[in-house]
């Protein structure tokens, strides 16, 4: 009798263990989003998309369309560093082409964007249109990126649902 009771309290012991350890594990964060904000009047549109693969790379596309016109938009494929993700274009012989982008993961579902001073990708911009940092903030997510990371033309192009902005956008860019 003892010894039929040891197994019934050490099987509910062991199940209360499991149960506490997936209750108090991180939750598991989504890494499959388009965020976005409309500038007032629709002047200027500002756009993020990611999605993780299996393998922790991160397709990704960063598009900021700017009320005067210009346009800075980049999407790839991202490797996993340890403060985010990184990617990568130095290949070309002229600097200007060079383009290094971090992905850098907040609080709450926030992402910073950092483009290096010294890699500026400004051939994906044009002159003047590479800030060195934005921040897209959670409340900015509008749904997962679906198939708009496709290519390049059709991120650049996807629309955003987003009401525009009031008077100031909820968007912190650094030059």
């Amino acid at each position: 009798m003892v010894r039929g009771s040891l197994i019934a309290i050490f099987a509910a012991v062991g199940l209360m263990v499991l149960a506490y350890s997936e209750s108090a594990s991180p939750r598991q964060i989504d890494r499959d989003g388009f965020y976005c904000v409309n500038g007032p009047a629709h002047k200027g549109t500002y756009s993020f998309a990611l999605k993780e693969g299996p393998d922790k790379d991160l397709v990704f596309g960063v598009s900021l369309w700017w009320p005067d016109g210009k346009n800075f938009t980049v999407v790839g494929r991202a490797r996993p560093v340890s403060s985010g993700w990184r990617y990568e274009d130095i290949g070309s012989p002229n600097p200007q082409d060079h383009c290094v982008v971090n992905i850098i993961p907040g609080n709450s579902g926030s992402y910073t964007i950092t483009i290096d001073l010294h890699a500026r990708c400004e051939s994906s911009g044009g002159f003047n249109a590479v800030p060195s940092r934005v921040v897209f903030t959670e409340v900015m997510r509008q749904g997962e990126a679906g198939r708009m990371l496709a290519d390049t033309e059709t991120f650049a192009n996807a629309e955003c649902p987003a009401k525009p902005a009031k008077k100031s956008l909820p968007l912190e860019v650094v030059w």
